[in-house]
């Protein structure tokens, strides 16, 4: 793959995606969330993961982000996309 056609195709991932997340109980805020955790990303990165599972980081991610406090230092791992990791 060129870097060219691995960029589209990362582009058409994240699209996906972003409907996957938009389609949520909570996608209207999720969709954005989505976007910006994962726009600036390689392509490479992107190409990892199918359209769900990036959905999924990211529900789990903006979960975290959500139950955060204001001045709170919590590090976690969070785990995978797939539940046999």
């Amino acid at each position: 793959m060129t870097g060219s056609n691995t960029q589209d195709l990362a582009a058409q991932r994240l699209d996906e995606a972003r409907r996957i997340a938009a389609a949520a109980p909570d996608g209207a805020t999720l969709a954005p969330f989505l976007g910006a955790l994962f726009d600036g990303a390689d392509a490479d990165d992107i190409m990892m993961w199918d359209a769900a599972a990036l959905a999924k980081i990211a529900a789990a991610a903006k979960g975290e982000l959500d139950r955060h406090k204001s001045s709170q230092i919590d590090v976690r791992i969070l785990p995978g996309p797939d539940a046999s990791e």
